[in-house]
C-alpha cells in the first residue's frame, strides 16, 4: 500500500509541476496557442481520476510492470490530458485517451505481466526478426534518399535536410514501429549489443532524415533501462520530472531557451500534433494513403 502511496503521489505532483509550467509557456507561445475556455475542471477531475486509479490497482503489480506504465503517463498520457483539456479543450479526445490508458493498464495487471519469465520467448528468433526490421527501414530510407550525408549535424543545414526527405506511408509505418517497438525491446532485452545497433540504425536515420526523435528514443530508453537495471524507479522518476521542474525555473527567471528545449518541444509539441492529427481527421475523415499514390 505504501508503494501505492508512493506512485499516487509522484503522479499528482508530476501533473501539478506540468499544469504550472504550461501556464507558464503560454506566455512565449500566445501566438501559437491559447487557453480553452471550459476545459480546467474536466482535466483537473481526469487526473484525480487517475490518482486514485494508480493508488487502488498498483499495488498488486510487479515493479518493473510499475515502470514502463510510470513512463507511458509521464511521456505520453498526462502531456495529452492536460494539453487537451487546458488548451485545446477536447474532451472526447481526453476521454478516448483515458480509456486507452485503462484498458492497457488493466491488460497488463490481470493478463500479462512484464517480466523476464513471461516474455521468455526466442531470443535468436526475435532478434533476427528486428534485425531485419532495422535493415529494411534503413533500405528503404536510402532507396527514397540516397545514402546518408553529414550535413544533418550542422544545425544551420538541418531543416534543409529534413525538407528535401523523401518518404512514403509504408515506410512512416515501419519507422513507427521500429522507433515504439523495436528500438525498445532491443535496449531491455539485448542491452549494450541491442544499444549499439539501435544507435547505429538511429544515426543513419538522422542523417538521412533530419529527424531527431530515433537519437532521442535510443537514449531515453537506454538511460530508463539502466535506471532500472541499476537504481530505483525515484531514479526514473527523477529524469522525467526534473526537465519539468528546471523548465518552470526557467520561464520564472524568463531563461525561455532552455525551457523550449527541455519542455515545450519534448513534452508539449508530441501532445499538441497528437491533437492536431485527432482533430484534422475528425474534420477530413482517414487520409493517410490517400495522399499519395505511392505507397512504398
Amino acid at each position: 500500500m505504501r508503494l501505492s502511496l508512493s506512485y499516487s503521489l509522484a503522479d499528482a505532483a508530476f501533473c501539478l509541476a506540468f499544469y504550472f509550467t504550461l501556464q507558464m509557456s503560454l506566455h512565449y507561445y500566445q501566438h501559437l496557442l491559447h487557453p480553452a475556455e471550459n476545459g480546467g475542471f474536466f482535466t483537473i477531475g481526469l487526473i484525480i481520476f487517475f490518482i486514485i486509479f494508480i493508488f487502488l490497482s498498483n499495488h498488486k503489480m510487479d515493479e518493473f510492470s510499475s515502470i514502463i506504465l510510470s513512463v507511458f503517463r509521464y511521456v505520453a498520457v498526462y502531456p495529452l490530458l492536460l494539453f487537451a483539456g487546458l488548451i485545446d479543450g477536447g474532451t472526447i479526445f481526453m476521454v478516448y485517451v483515458t480509456f486507452f490508458y485503462l484498458a492497457f493498464h488493466l491488460f497488463i495487471q490481470f493478463n500479462l505481466s512484464i517480466n523476464e519469465e513471461i516474455l521468455a520467448l526466442d531470443r535468436r528468433s526475435i532478434f533476427f526478426i528486428l534485425m531485419m526490421l532495422f535493415i529494411l527501414v534503413l533500405f528503404l530510407v536510402f532507396q527514397k534518399n540516397g545514402l546518408p550525408s553529414t550535413q544533418a549535424f550542422n544545425l544551420r543545414n538541418i531543416y534543409k535536410v529534413r525538407s528535401e526527405y523523401q518518404s512514403s506511408p509504408v515506410l512512416t509505418l515501419i519507422k513507427s514501429f521500429v522507433i515504439y517497438f523495436a528500438i525498445p525491446w532491443m535496449l531491455i532485452f539485448y542491452r549494450s549489443f541491442g544499444f549499439l545497433l539501435s544507435i547505429i540504425c538511429a544515426t543513419f536515420i538522422f542523417m538521412s532524415s533530419g529527424g531527431k526523435l530515433f537519437l532521442a528514443m535510443t537514449l531515453f530508453v537506454s538511460v530508463c533501462v539502466y535506471l532500472c537495471k541499476y537504481g530505483k524507479i525515484t531514479y526514473v522518476r527523477l529524469v522525467l520530472v526534473l526537465p519539468v521542474l528546471i523548465s518552470m525555473l526557467c520561464y520564472i527567471n524568463q531563461v525561455q531557451f532552455v525551457a523550449h528545449y527541455l519542455f515545450f518541444r519534448p513534452f508539449v509539441v508530441p501532445a499538441w500534433f497528437s491533437v492536431e492529427y485527432y482533430n484534422y481527421a475528425l474534420e477530413n475523415g482517414f487520409y493517410f494513403y490517400t495522399d499519395n499514390n505511392k505507397i512504398i
